[in-house]
């Protein structure tokens, strides 16, 4: 049941998917009361938005541990990223700099204006 709930949610969020351009960069925020075991795939919805156009996922934990087989370069670079998510229940209204491009009842794609 849990599973199939969830196939919703995630087909419904990676819909703005073809929206993000290639070799861009993108962060999540998320409500932390809203996590829990149940709903790990959901944590890591950033990392399948960025699947099929080359994108860095700044969340990626992974990433930032020496046993990872990829890492990330130091020093990141300070930009801000290229596309940001926020999810329902975030404690964020708006994000200047910043323009909606997809919307649903769960997440808000954003895209940095230039």
């Amino acid at each position: 049941m849990q599973i199939a709930r969830l196939d919703v949610y995630i087909r419904e969020s990676v819909k703005c998917a073809p929206l993000i351009r290639p070799h861009s960069t993108i962060q999540t925020f998320f409500p932390t009361s809203n996590m829990n075991p149940q709903v790990t795939p959901t944590l890591h919805l950033t990392g399948y938005l960025g699947l099929q156009t080359d994108v860095v996922d700044l969340d990626d934990y992974e990433a930032m541990l020496s046993d990872f087989p990829l890492r990330y370069r130091e020093p990141r670079p300070s930009r801000p990223p290229d596309f940001v998510v926020v999810w329902r229940g975030a404690q964020i209204r708006r994000v200047t700099g910043y323009r909606i491009v997809f919307g649903n009842n769960d997440i808000r794609l954003l895209q940095r204006m230039q």
